[in-house]
């Protein structure tokens, strides 16, 4: 009887043994077929031993990860528990964000809520803010004689909501429809995927069954517009013209099916076909490519993708999600892994592209971090506008062109005389590059300086009878330039000054 209970204990402890040893032995000697499961993770290091990562418990957490990833045992369950609930009740798991809708239609539910005014609005003057600060970038970006186009992709639950499982009856407006007002008022140059998408459902599919994200034809029709738009913008690009030649039905791939992918099902429902469009283009239209610099989420790849078989581009830089900085070149479909984009040089890097592209979701325009990249830009390039105190006897304040200028009168007295001072300190950063530009005409020794600091005075010498654009470039490693104040003065000549001068548009920028 004893021996029977010792040989019972021994038995049970083999058997746990064996349990908690089994993914190592699946990996090994693959008694099972290796299953994995599909989701967004991020591949686990295989452990490294040392004693000092066993110390530290690295080498440990290494190991659990890893087997986490590799435990075929673990995602054999997984997908048959999936499976059946998904084959007795049509529907993911219960702890899925996937929600199966009318005639086998899958969509996430995050965007679902947002259709159904389930996630907040914005506050109006935040959106408007953000629209202000894109209505600078797109003007900076014009100045340099480049294109910039902002673009609403579309959600599948608002461009289908006859196949949503429940609809809001809710009639309150959504962000997208506070939005477009707003780059209406501001003149941005926008795309509308949503209503591209909506005047294109009724003959062919814009999202496939089984994906979140709009097929290859639902992406041309709305590259087709920003194309036209773009060429409309700027004519010397010569962008060439998009023409559906025919479209395919083929079976579902990649985006296509991410949804049912996601399932982790054995059979998922991927019993559908997608539609693909045939192109043609005149290629002779565009002998020269543009490059490109997009700042997007996941619906920019089917657009990258036709852009790159049609040789639409010498080089594109993708800012994904603004985490990650991806370069493709034309007619290499693989792209370069640039890394995380930390600190961008914002005119080495984007200003210096044809054509810039900033991409929102229309489930995300409430999301204020889909900004950010705006936000960075603009910050950048809004410049400082300085205010001045003067020399009260000499200079009248007056309006230039609807702007807020200065006359420095004709017999001022030139001799070491300082007409305009700003008035406070500009706070300025050590080892920090700036650049300091205005609009002048008059007296040709027009100087400035910041002071206190050990900057050499600058003088533009180029004061003529016609308003001219000067800028200067500047860095300091003083710590006087946090206080210093602008000046400006005419030194060096013991008369009065023969001429009136004029000043406006004094800004500071701050260089990347």
């Amino acid at each position: 009887m004893i021996e029977k209970k010792y040989t019972f204990r021994f038995v049970f402890l083999l058997l746990v043994v064996i349990i908690f040893m089994f993914p190592i032995i699946q990996y090994k000697f693959h008694i099972f077929p290796d299953v994995s499961l599909t989701g967004v993770t991020e591949s686990a290091v295989k452990p490294t031993f040392t004693l000092q990562s066993f110390w530290s418990g690295q080498a440990q957490q290494q190991t659990e990860n890893w087997l986490d990833q590799h435990n075929s045992i673990k995602n054999i369950v997984v997908k048959t528990n999936n499976q059946l609930y998904y084959s007795l009740f049509s529907q993911a798991s219960p702890n899925s964000t996937i929600v199966e809708g009318k005639s086998n239609q899958l969509f996430e539910s995050v965007y679902i809520h947002e259709f159904n005014h389930q996630t907040p609005l914005l506050d109006q003057s935040i959106l408007e803010n953000k629209v202000q600060k894109m209505k600078i970038v797109q003007d900076e970006v014009t100045r340099l004689g480049k294109t910039f186009v902002f673009l609403i992709t579309p959600s599948k639950a608002a461009v289908y909501p006859e196949f949503l499982p429940s609809r809001s009856s809710s009639s309150e407006p959504r962000n997208y429809d506070l939005l477009l007002p707003l780059l209406e008022k501001y003149h941005i140059n926008y795309i509308d995927g949503h209503r591209i998408s909506m005047e294109n459902k009724r003959d062919t599919p814009i999202f496939p069954k089984g994906g979140i994200h709009w097929n290859l034809a639902g992406a041309f029709f709305t590259l087709q517009k920003l194309t036209e738009q773009i060429n409309e913008l700027s004519p010397s690009l010569s962008l060439p013209e998009l023409n559906l030649k025919s479209i395919d039905y083929v079976v579902p791939t990649g985006f296509d099916r991410d949804l049912a992918d996601l399932l982790n099902l054995w059979k998922p429902p991927v019993n559908y076909t997608v539609p693909q469009p045939i192109i043609d283009i005149d290629k002779e239209d565009s002998p020269s490519r543009p490059s490109i610099a997009i700042e997007s989420g996941s619906f920019s790849f089917q657009l990258i993708q036709l852009l790159n078989e049609n040789n639409f581009f010498s080089t594109l830089d993708l800012y994904y999600y603004y985490s990650t900085h991806r370069q493709y070149t034309n007619g290499i479909p693989d792209f370069k892994d640039l890394g995380i984009p930390k600190h961008i040089d914002w005119n080495k890097e984007v200003l210096n592209h044809d054509i810039i592209i900033k991409e929102v979701n229309e489930a995300l325009i409430g999301d204020l971090s889909r900004y950010d990249f705006i936000d960075d830009a603009a910050s950048l390039i809004s410049p400082q506008n300085i205010e001045f105190q003067t020399n009260t006897q000499y200079v009248d304040q007056i309006d230039i062109g609807g702007t807020q200028g200065y006359r420095i009168n004709k017999g001022a007295d030139g001799s070491a005389t300082v007409y305009l001072t700003s008035t406070t300190p500009l706070h300025l950063e050590p080892n920090q590059s700036y650049t300091l530009s205005y609009t002048a005409k008059g007296f040709h020794t027009l100087r400035m300086d910041l002071y206190p600091d050990d900057l050499p005075q600058f003088n533009n010498g180029g004061l003529t009878d016609q308003f001219n654009d000067f800028s200067f470039e500047f860095s300091s490693d003083s710590e006087n330039i946090k206080n210093a104040t602008l000046r400006f003065f005419i030194d060096g000549i013991n008369a009065k000054i023969p001429q009136d001068s004029y000043l406006y548009n004094i800004k500071l920028t701050k260089n990347s």
